[in-house]
């Protein structure tokens, strides 16, 4: 097998066999290749915390798979809850963090969710949660 950059030239069975693509050494190999997604943790306990107190916090995205994890998109459950996102691709067995604010705009129990869309097709869907009770303000 001869390596020519991203592409690869294989003969074998006097047959020539030539791939292009990431992950060649993987894919002659019969390794399957494809990235895999991982948030950790999975969730955030606020606790309590005050009408309009702006939180937050941070989880580690990771690409524990063999290609480039790309993220196709980012929603929230609803506009309380703001990701930072420094990139939409991870290469493979990298992480980042991402950074989420939080502020609860009104009194009860929240449950707020970042969700991911990504290639990883295993679970294409990744979630994040964040729980916290919110009370009034306090006066002074």
């Amino acid at each position: 097998m001869a390596y020519l950059g991203r592409a690869a030239i294989l003969i074998a069975g006097g047959f020539l066999i030539f791939v292009i693509g990431e992950g060649l050494g993987l894919r002659v190999r019969g390794i399957p290749v494809h990235p895999q997604a991982d948030i950790t943790p999975l969730e955030v306990d606020l606790g309590v915390v005050q009408v309009h107190q702006r939180i937050e916090r941070s989880f580690v995205l990771r690409n524990v798979g063999n290609a480039k994890l790309l993220i196709k998109e980012v929603k929230t459950s609803c506009q309380c809850t703001i990701p930072r996102v420094p990139s939409l691709s991870l290469a493979p067995r990298t992480s980042e963090s991402v950074g989420v604010v939080f502020t609860a705009d009104s009194v009860g129990p929240k449950v707020q969710r970042v969700i991911f869309e990504t290639n990883d097709p295993r679970t294409p869907i990744q979630v994040f949660t964040v729980r916290a009770d919110a009370v009034a303000l306090k006066s002074r």
